[in-house]
């Protein structure tokens, strides 16, 4: 039970950080016209999926691991 919660522990930090840093990179290079060609979509794609894979995961994961 101990392992679970020290998983928990160390999971939580690194799910908050890769939302809020993927979500900062996903609003900044949507913003930035000069992204505005096939790498700048297909970076900005990148960045929205990870995005909502970090969130999901601080959002679903995390709570359920720690329950």
């Amino acid at each position: 039970m101990e392992d679970i919660n020290l998983t928990a522990y160390a999971l939580l930090p690194a799910a908050l950080v890769g939302t809020v840093l993927n979500w900062a990179v996903f609003y900044s290079i949507h913003k930035l016209k000069s992204f505005n060609h096939s790498f700048g979509f297909l970076l900005t794609n990148q960045t929205l999926f990870d995005a909502l894979n970090s969130t999901s995961f601080l959002i679903y994961f995390c709570p359920m691991v720690l329950l």
